[in-house]
């Protein structure tokens, strides 16, 4: 071995006696430490704050030579997204009224029905996970899932699905919270008229 590795036998066998180096022995426990901290911050440090963490321990590093040791124990730290608001309320779109006013507790089945959007990060890209609840037994009576924040692909859609349950008479005053970004409210409120006169037209054909 030590002619593959081109070294003397007598440095070799001295490398085996020796002890490691204070520097070595140094770097495992910062290591260590390192790890310790990266952990209880839930893995969102960076080397700046660990840095700082390790100055409150009396560990008188470097920003520097805490990177390096990170790199080397493949310790990284996990970027916060910035919070993005899609919430508009600046605009000139129709806003439907309010008729719930926080009164959650319903005793009739189709009487109520409540609606909102998820946000669910994925590697890829978000994903948008739209609910319609009826509030008479808290069942989920419509939803939709995508990848597009169109009312057509999310509250339209999970909006379609609940009409079809046949729970209740519709009278386009079930929907209490949608998505307020880019005419949602006008897309939902329009689909509700449209059922209603299409209900009232097989009514009337029914009734002649």
């Amino acid at each position: 071995m030590c002619k593959v590795l081109e070294v003397s036998k007598s440095g070799y066998y001295k490398w085996i006696k020796s002890s490691p180096s204070k520097r070595f022995v140094e770097n495992q426990q910062l290591t260590e430490q390192i790890r310790q901290i990266h952990q209880l911050s839930k893995q969102t440090y960076g080397s700046p704050r660990i840095t700082r963490e390790l100055w409150d321990r009396s560990y008188k590093v470097s920003r520097q030579r805490v990177a390096r040791l990170m790199r080397k124990a493949g310790i990284r730290s996990k970027v916060r997204k910035k919070y993005v608001v899609t919430t508009d309320s600046k605009h000139t779109y129709c806003v439907a009224e309010n008729l719930l006013d926080r009164n959650f507790k319903v005793g009739n089945i189709g009487q109520v029905w409540v609606s909102d959007i998820t946000y669910i990060p994925t590697k890829e890209s978000w994903l948008y996970l739209t609910t319609v609840i009826d509030l008479g037994d808290r069942k989920v009576i419509g939803w939709s899932l995508g990848n597009s924040l169109k009312a057509v692909d999310t509250s339209i859609a999970a909006f379609n699905m609940a009409i079809k349950k046949g729970r209740g008479e519709f009278d386009g005053r079930q929907i209490e919270k949608s998505l307020r970004a880019r005419a949602n409210g006008y897309e939902i409120t329009e689909k509700s008229e449209k059922y209603l006169k299409d209900r009232d037209d097989r009514r009337r054909i029914h009734s002649n």
